[in-house]
């Protein structure tokens, strides 16, 4: 391909049929025509191959590959599509339910992108969907223009707790508390694990 990308393509293409249903060779050769492409159906035919292969190998290492790819690009809503097929199949995979969120979140929707992080955390406690969550409500800024968005300012107090940011955790939950005149918020955070690190009963 360095030498002769045309020469490159037509090799690939030449053993593709032998490879058709070998997962890493689809990902693998369709990263490489995706690096090489210049034209918009070349693109269109490495993002197929790439595809084709993940429906053999679903890994953190393919699912990556295939979000560096799109981001930025006018692929994102095509990769959103996708990663939700992957999904009715494998309803349980974490990785595909936090990339999908990460291409919302690319195109700025980011309370489906929300929903994605806390389907992955009803199914399994992880780091990535509440980095990820941290990191939606800091950009989304939705939560500190909206003062009336209690519950939703709640839950980035917790995700902030999660993400071990005590300070920033203490400060948005102590607004909370003190903007809650019916008192729920202090009931509910008394005994909310995620928040056992902050010292909410001197806030």
């Amino acid at each position: 391909m360095k030498q002769s990308t045309r020469k490159g393509k037509e090799s690939l293409l030449a053993i593709y049929h032998e490879f058709e249903t070998e997962g890493d060779f689809l990902l693998n050769a369709g990263k490489t025509l995706w690096d090489y492409a210049v034209q918009e159906d070349e693109a269109e035919e490495a993002l197929s191959m790439i595809e084709r292969g993940m429906c053999f190998i679903s890994t953190k290492e393919a699912i990556d590959m295939y979000v560096s790819c799109i981001q930025n690009t006018w692929y994102i809503q095509r990769g959103i599509q996708f990663l939700h097929k992957l999904v009715d199949k494998e309803p349980d995979h974490i990785i595909l339910l936090c990339s999908i969120g990460v291409l919302y979140e690319q195109q700025t929707r980011y309370t489906e992108a929300i929903a994605q992080y806390e389907t992955a955390l009803h199914i399994k406690e992880d780091f990535l969907p509440y980095y990820r969550l941290g990191e939606t409500y800091e950009a989304d800024q939705l939560l500190s223009v909206d003062a009336d968005n209690l519950m939703g300012r709640y839950h980035r107090s917790r995700y902030l707790a999660a993400l071990h940011r005590v300070e920033e955790a203490r400060e948005e939950l102590g607004r909370v508390l003190a903007e809650d005149e019916s008192g729920y918020f202090e009931s509910l955070a008394e005994h909310d694990p995620e928040l056992q690190v902050l010292s909410i009963q001197h806030m």
